[in-house]
């Protein structure tokens, strides 16, 4: 109702707000979808059309999608012509409109069209078929809000727990198993994590201007090929390692033993931890809001017009490429260097520490956290499976949650 015209101030605002959000993601992502669902946005809240958003859009189009100086000037007069200064539409704006991916904001975009060309029963029936996405994308989000509140309580519960055992010494109340000793030195564990991040950080760094270059379709697989061969890489150099002290990467929680019931512990283990994170992202919006860093890199991935395919492979980097190697360099080597010579408690705060450095600076608050949290984990049930599952349901719900608001 908002979109297609039922606005109150606070709807207005919020459709205010989320063409604030695709206009930063347009300049700060080079995302053509972002800088089109902007434009989008903006004449839905009769805001004249913006020569900046309409420059961002071309050089996204070359710098993305590859398109020549001709196409981008092209999609350029569309959008001129559609929400500009009046003048006639190309013979093939609805074709065209429908080859850009907008989610549901395709149909605003074909019912501004239909009007323009005076097809008032083509235009009324985008509106409706509007309306009935928007509805699905709010069940959508409605069901995973719901699922997050529901373990959120249970989190609650379980963090009670883990105070009460604390507190008394009864680590059987959450089911913490003996600490076995780390064999393999802090100097091997250490070297092995920053072998990890140099190749991670140095080869990205590296290969960053040849990934600007290339166009959208290959740049995600080059992203998601780096973080794979760094990460196998980085396990290779610490197998390596450990072999020369004929130990195993046991020593870092990468075992098989007790699966089922690790997995579980996992489970639950990201239930206890929602309710931190909720409080600390509070605290990090007041902190910083309105600051201008780096915006968290998944967002211009999902706002932009990804086929299936593409969304697929953002989904394999966030939920398991992610928890899987960060867990292992970050809980595996780096926590457990720290442990050889530290309490608990203290190496899964740096460790945390480094792990939110590594993130953008406003979200380093949460991260710091989910570091702390999982860091606990591994201590507790002496593996990484329960990081690695608990790090995995985050990167997920995360990535649900920002596919049905952006997608």
């Amino acid at each position: 109702e908002s979109l297609t015209g039922g606005r109150t101030p606070q709807t207005s605002q919020s459709l205010e707000k989320a063409r604030a959000a695709f206009r930063k993601l347009a300049r700060d992502g080079k995302s053509p979808g972002s800088s089109r669902k902007a434009i989008i946005l903006g004449a839905t809240l009769k805001k004249p059309l913006e020569p900046a958003l309409l420059s961002d859009l071309e050089s996204a189009l070359a710098s993305a999608l590859k398109l020549s100086a001709k196409e981008a000037k092209d999609e350029r007069a569309l959008w001129t012509s559609l929400y500009g200064p009046a003048r006639p539409l190309p013979a093939d704006a609805e074709k065209r409109v429908k080859e850009m991916g907008l989610g549901f904001l395709e149909n605003l975009a074909l019912a501004d069209v239909f009007e323009r060309e005076g097809k008032k029963p083509a235009a009324d029936a985008a509106r409706e078929r509007l309306q009935k996405a928007a509805q699905k994308s709010a069940v959508a989000l409605g069901l995973l809000g719901s699922a997050l509140v529901l373990a959120g309580f249970l989190g609650v519960i379980l963090l009670a727990l883990f105070v009460a055992a604390v507190a008394t010494g009864r680590w059987e109340l959450v089911g913490r198993v003996a600490t076995r000793p780390i064999r393999l030195p802090a100097g091997d564990l250490l070297d092995g994590f920053l072998f990890y991040l140099a190749l991670y950080m140095g080869v990205g760094a590296a290969l960053s201007p040849l990934v600007g270059n290339l166009g959208q379709s290959l740049r995600l697989p080059m992203v998601v090929g780096l973080q794979v061969a760094s990460g196998l890489a980085g396990i290779a150099y610490l197998a390596a390692r450990a072999k020369k002290r004929d130990v195993t990467l046991e020593d870092l929680g990468l075992t098989g033993r007790n699966l089922a019931a690790n997995v579980g512990y996992g489970i639950l283990g990201w239930c206890a931890v929602l309710p931190i994170v909720f409080v600390a992202g509070l605290i990090a919006t007041k902190l910083f809001h309105g600051s201008a860093a780096t915006p968290n890199p998944i967002l211009p991935l999902l706002a932009s017009d990804r086929a299936p395919f593409d969304r697929a492979l953002i989904f394999l980097l966030a939920a398991v490429g992610a928890p899987l190697f960060e867990e292992f360099f970050f809980r595996g080597a780096l926590f457990s260097s720290f442990r050889v010579h530290l309490r608990w408690g203290v190496a899964a705060a740096l460790s945390a520490l480094v792990f939110a450095l590594v993130h953008p600076m406003q979200d380093w608050l949460p991260i710091f956290a989910l570091g702390l949290a999982f860091g606990t984990l591994r201590e507790l049930r002496q593996s990484l499976v329960p990081g690695i599952v608990a790090h995995c349901l985050q990167n997920s719900f995360a990535f649900l949650m920002l596919t049905s608001v952006f997608g």
